[in-house]
């Protein structure tokens, strides 16, 4: 929600029968029509991949306003680009949390392969464990046929 003072922040739209029948629907809607001491409420479904992923709701500064055919092509261009780039930033923290996943994998593999010592490679993988997920526990448990005897 965009406030007088320029802030931003989250909303949660109040449900209603115009709220509902737009994220239904998919359509733009005008949600109350202009009158004396009622302004009028434009909603713009947000769409990716024909979901409805929010709404963008203008209410008029001023009572009896009403949308032109400009103005509602406008905003229903501005809730299409939003879209794309929300999907764009999904899509960038997915491939940034990838990304980070396998560096700490490859790390981890790293450390693991300095020692051809069996139970040190076990040690390392638990303490690495450990520290990379703030675990005060790791435990690995195996079956004593795949792990050469003890020396």
């Amino acid at each position: 929600m965009f406030l007088p003072d320029g802030s931003i922040t989250n909303a949660s739209l109040e449900s209603n029968s115009s709220v509902d029948r737009v994220i239904a629907s998919g359509e733009t809607a005008i949600l109350t029509l202009p009158s004396k001491g009622n302004p009028s409420i434009l909603a713009v479904p947000v769409k990716f991949r024909e979901r409805v992923i929010g709404i963008i709701q203008i209410e008029a500064a001023e009572a009896n306003r009403k949308w032109t055919e400009d103005e509602i092509a406008l905003i229903q261009s501005i809730s299409d680009r939003a879209a794309y780039a929300l999907d764009n930033a999904r899509l960038f923290e997915e491939t940034s949390s990838r990304a980070e996943r396998e560096r700490l994998v490859t790390d981890i593999t790293t450390k693991i392969r300095g020692t051809n010592d069996p139970q040190e490679m076990i040690n390392t993988a638990v303490e690495e464990l450990k520290r990379a997920l703030g675990a005060t526990r790791v435990e690995v448990v195996s079956n004593r046929n795949i792990l050469p005897p003890d020396k």
